[in-house]
């Protein structure tokens, strides 16, 4: 995306999510990426915001970008010798359920929950252990949700505008991932969506904003209500890569509107690594 037509999409949709009288500045280069985002599910809130402020040697782009990940740090070689890698076009070889997989224990809102612009996406962070899910008899706590945008689990080929990550961490480590596209129907603004990016900050170096009630409710709905769930063990999408993360993809997309789209994709860069190979997925395998 150009500084110019980055800020040409501030400017349209200013009225609607800005505050203030001056507009967002221009994002960064996407190659000044900051660490995972599921950093935060392996590591302490504090140490995370810690090694958000230090330089990241990796991005989305060019000679930072995923084809030279496991080249650029020897803790990242899993990225392209990993036999287990996400994300993975979706297809006929995925299994399925038409039943929901797993059981929400989640409050109607979050109180005072914070949201990050991390820079290559953003970011609500869950308070800790208020909402978890049980898969299997374990129990998975809601550790945060964050957007890429495209998609980056395909469908057959095709990429949704966006793609929402519920990341969730058991209390021995393990990690599930409840995945939700994102797509353009038209609708009304979604109050959900409306209240989250109203309080995303502009850009990285900012501190991050409270939301005194969020909703978060709405996502467990939509996730329930999908038509079919895609479930695989796959990895982190983000360097090191790490294997065995549990993830399990909603197929009924949840609606935004375009200038909801609009308004994330200037808050944050291209941040979808491509389609990978997985042992577990034998059409990822050709």
């Amino acid at each position: 995306m150009t500084r110019i037509t980055s800020l040409l999409m501030a400017i349209a949709a200013a009225a609607l999510y800005g505050s203030g009288s001056a507009h967002p500045v221009a994002r960064a280069n996407v190659e000044h990426a900051h660490p995972n985002c599921l950093a935060s599910t392996i590591m302490g809130r504090d140490e995370l915001l810690r090694v958000r402020k230090r330089a990241v040697d990796w991005g989305y782009e060019g000679a930072k970008g995923p084809f030279y990940w496991s080249t650029i740090n020897p803790n990242y070689t899993s990225c392209s010798t990993g036999r287990f890698q996400s994300p993975v076009d979706i297809d006929s070889t995925i299994p399925a359920t038409y039943d929901t997989p797993v059981e929400f224990y989640y409050p109607d809102n979050f109180t005072n929950v914070q949201v990050e612009n991390l820079g290559f996406t953003v970011e609500l962070f869950a308070p800790a252990k208020t909402a978890y899910i049980v898969r299997d008899g374990v129990k998975y706590y809601l550790a945060n949700f964050h957007f890429h945008a495209p998609a980056e689990h395909h469908v057959e080929g095709k990429a949704h505008p966006a793609e929402l990550h519920m990341v969730h961490r058991s209390d021995n480590g393990s990690i599930t991932v409840l995945a939700l596209y994102v797509e353009n129907y038209n609708y009304e603004p979604q109050y959900w969506l409306d209240l989250f990016l109203k309080h995303v900050p502009r850009n990285e170096t900012a501190p991050a904003l409270t939301v005194p009630v969020y909703p978060i409710e709405t996502l467990v709905g939509y996730f329930k209500n999908s038509e079919l769930y895609w479930y695989y063990d796959g990895s982190l999408t983000a360097p090191p890569c790490t294997e065995g993360v549990h993830w399990i993809i909603a197929s009924r997309p949840i609606p935004a509107t375009k200038k909801e789209l609009e308004w994330l994709g200037f808050l944050m860069d291209f941040n979808a690594r491509p389609s990978q190979k997985n042992d577990n997925v034998p059409s990822s395998l050709h």
